[in-house]
């Protein structure tokens, strides 16, 4: 058994446009606005682990929801002083989500190792974030989902000290066809990697891995209540997004 505490930090920069056009029905240029903050907070996690006698691991972690009050600045490039839009200090809410893990390990033999992980994020208590300033206040709205991630792999040691690693992975997504964002054009996603681990010693291991994330369908912003400017709502988005991604991750190991 074990836990401890959780110091999260929270960054967030988001610039939008005003369709200052559609305010004053006018060919005057879009202006701009900017929200910066930032935040420390604290959560805790904790986790059980129980090993069996024939060669299984099975473990479970949970990870608390973590609560932000982010404090920056809102500020306005090129807007008409006809909007009375002030720059200034702003703030917002918001609640990251708690996540559970459960994942098991089986040795199958002296050489294969099979892994399977299940991780349940509860993603629903990300619902809006809200900016508050001087002004009238901004709402961002999310609507996402609670999502699950699966994966399965497994380990091949090749002899004493080469290894080999691969496995997929199931990536669904809090993001729902009816508040898509382009700030987070998201939809469901699989993920696929492989690896090799050297040890170099009996207590330096070296490890490289490459994995490629994908979707099979393209995200669209066409049914989406977040596909007008969030200001006048007078420009509508429609389109689609190719999601795709590679990661690289290297690392060293040193047991003492």
């Amino acid at each position: 058994m074990g836990a401890g505490v959780s110091a999260q930090y929270l960054k967030l920069d988001v610039t939008s446009g005003i369709d200052q056009a559609a305010i004053f029905r006018a060919p005057v240029p879009d202006a701009f606005y900017r929200f910066k903050a930032h935040d420390w907070a604290v959560g805790f996690n904790g986790g059980l682990l129980a090993q069996f006698d024939n060669g299984v691991r099975v473990g479970l972690t949970y990870r608390s929801a973590i609560d932000h009050e982010i404090e920056g600045s809102l500020d306005f490039t090129g807007a008409s002083p006809l909007l009375g839009m002030v720059n200034g200090a702003a703030s917002a809410k918001t609640r990251l989500p708690a996540t559970t893990g459960l994942s098991v390990t089986s040795e199958v033999s002296p050489n294969i190792t099979l892994f399977a992980d299940a991780q349940f994020t509860q993603w629903s208590v990300f619902k809006e974030v809200v900016i508050e300033s001087k002004n009238p206040p901004f709402a961002n709205v999310e609507g996402y989902r609670d999502s699950w991630m699966v994966a399965v792999g497994s380990k091949v040691r090749l002899d004493d000290r080469w290894s080999l690693k691969g496995g997929i992975a199931f990536d669904q997504t809090p993001v729902t066809s009816r508040f898509r964002a382009v700030s987070l054009a998201d939809t469901d996603r699989y993920l696929l990697g492989f690896g090799a681990e050297y040890r170099m010693t009996d207590s330096l291991s070296v490890e490289g891995a490459y994995g490629h994330s994908f979707a099979f369908n393209h995200p669209n912003m066409n049914s989406s209540i977040n596909n007008t400017d969030p200001i006048t709502h007078s420009v509508v988005l429609n389109g689609k997004y190719d999601i795709a991604v590679d990661i690289l991750a290297f690392s060293v190991r040193y047991r003492i």
